[in-house]
């Protein structure tokens, strides 16, 4: 990881907790964590980036203090995938695009009383014949229920999920 590598990822998603950005930068091992270490405190010393001691989180020098938890739960998520060689902050229901393995995922945030209007908006504009592969977060199991498969067929979700704040991933079938 180059120091640039680690400016985009926090300028990219503005605020990215420690732990989080060790799982997506570093594969296990202690001198990753090491150098990154270094780096961080690096970046920090010459204001590339902040450091929220009490929050033990990184983020951008302007930051706005509105933190998009589903997005970190997003991340969480992509930290789940090997072979990843782009990922971007999406915008609306699309929280996070990644490519891994030449396949285009998209990681959603869906409720039981958004689901309708978020469906319509992401297949308005999808390609049909490149639709991506999406990855469906839930608030809870209850939401899963509730939005039901077909709904998940429609948008091509591969797979179906709830994801703690500190990064527990448990999935359902979709």
């Amino acid at each position: 990881m180059t120091e640039q590598e680690i400016i985009n990822i926090i300028r990219q998603y503005e605020y990215v907790p420690k732990d989080l950005l060790k799982k997506l930068l570093c594969r296990n091992d202690s001198k990753d964590e090491d150098y990154l270490e270094r780096k961080l405190r690096y970046l920090v010393g010459i204001r590339c980036i902040e450091y929220l001691k009490n929050e033990d989180t990184y983020c951008v020098p302007v930051f706005s203090g509105r933190v998009d938890k589903n997005r970190l739960k997003a991340l969480w998520l992509l930290t789940q995938f090997d072979n990843i060689s782009e990922h971007y902050a999406g915008s609306s229901f699309i929280l996070i695009v990644f490519m891994s393995e030449k396949n285009l995922y998209e990681i959603v945030h869906l409720s039981s009383t958004t689901y309708r209007i978020a469906v319509a908006a992401i297949n308005q504009n999808t390609d049909k014949k490149n639709m991506p592969k999406r990855i469906v977060i839930v608030d809870n199991e209850n939401e899963a229920n509730r939005i039901g498969n077909n709904i998940l067929k429609e948008l091509n979700c591969v797979a179906l999920c709830t994801v703690s704040d500190d990064g527990e991933i448990i999935s359902y079938e979709s």
